[in-house]
């Protein structure tokens, strides 16, 4: 008794969702007019090929210049040194390359076929990684692993 029925069409490889309100928002609204606009296109138009999505760092602006003789309160200086950066990102989407692993984090276990087994305890199975994690300015495109020597400094630091 009483019930209510939403048809809905959706293509393949289509996500839909279905809201049910009382009343509609100033901000619900402006989400579903943006909504509308972004799915206006169908998906069938769009290419099926997946592509790296570059990304680009906003710039930070520099802060305030100090007199290195004399640090402010609680901070140490640290001269310009030569840093050497190398970090691995380890989300579970994507895979892992071997030989393009600088930090140890790709799995080697035999027991990890990539399908969810009970005994792999890995957290990155599989080979294929580009476009997992983030691009640095000095990248092409997103990546796993980040490797670079960096000029830093001078910079305060708190004590």
């Amino acid at each position: 008794g009483g019930g209510r029925s939403a048809q809905l069409q959706i293509e393949a490889g289509g996500v839909s969702a279905l809201l049910v309100t009382k009343q509609i928002t100033l901000d619900l609204n402006n989400l579903l007019q943006e909504m509308r606009t972004m799915t206006r296109r169908s998906l069938a138009s769009l290419s099926a090929t997946w592509h790296v999505v570059p990304q680009e760092m906003d710039p930070m602006h520099s802060s305030t210049l100090f007199d290195s003789a004399k640090p402010p309160n609680g901070m140490i200086l640290l001269p310009r040194a030569r840093f050497n950066f190398s970090v691995s990102g380890t989300a579970l989407e994507g895979g892992c390359a071997p030989e393009d692993d600088p930090n140890g984090i790709c799995c080697r276990s035999k027991l990890c076929t990539g399908d969810g087994s009970p005994d792999c305890q890995c957290a990155v199975v599989g080979d294929e990684y580009f476009g997992v994690d983030v691009q640095f300015p000095w990248e092409s495109q997103p990546q796993r692993n980040h490797v670079k020597i960096l000029d830093l400094g001078p910079l305060l630091i708190d004590q």
